[in-house]
């Protein structure tokens, strides 16, 4: 299991230049973690010698530690007293997930012009112009009835 797991974990660094993020985790980690993360979804991708593929998230925001302890009623020391920000307040957080969220649903059921719609808000960041510029290649080049929106990825 853990050869297994670090070897998912270093194709996921590798699927970074893929996605032009800083870092991705993958769903099942992405469930693990606390409700203070804030996480943007990247691509359903899947990883060279895996069969099943995952949706990959970009981490783009997290409460404090403390703060949110406070809500479950835990301890924490004073080094967490601060929220962590990957470029953006809470509430942007959350805004940039939601459209980042809406536009991978909409990439996965082919719909492309509402996916680079859903995105307009961020059109400047390097992760939005990632998917915009798959959906445009999508509507210019539709795909056959098997895709799946799957982005398979066949080195490291």
């Amino acid at each position: 299991i853990m050869g297994d797991t670090v070897n998912t974990a270093s194709r996921l660094e590798g699927a970074n230049k893929v996605t032009k993020s800083d870092i991705l985790i993958s769903e099942s980690v992405a469930e693990q973690l606390p409700e203070s993360f804030i996480l943007k979804e990247m691509a359903t991708i899947q990883v060279k010698g895996k069969e099943q593929p995952t949706h990959v998230f970009e981490p783009i925001y997290m409460i404090s530690p403390r703060r949110y302890a406070r809500g479950i009623k835990m301890k924490t020391s004073g080094k967490f007293d601060q929220d962590i920000s990957f470029g953006s307040t809470r509430e942007e957080a959350r805004s940039e997930s939601n459209c980042f969220a809406l536009a991978q649903q909409h990439f996965r059921n082919g719909e492309f012009q509402k996916t680079i719609d859903a995105l307009e808000p961020y059109k400047t960041s390097q992760t939005a112009q990632v998917i915009i510029e798959r959906a445009l290649e999508m509507l210019a080049n539709p795909p056959g009835e098997d895709w799946d929106g799957v982005i398979c990825l066949t080195s490291k």
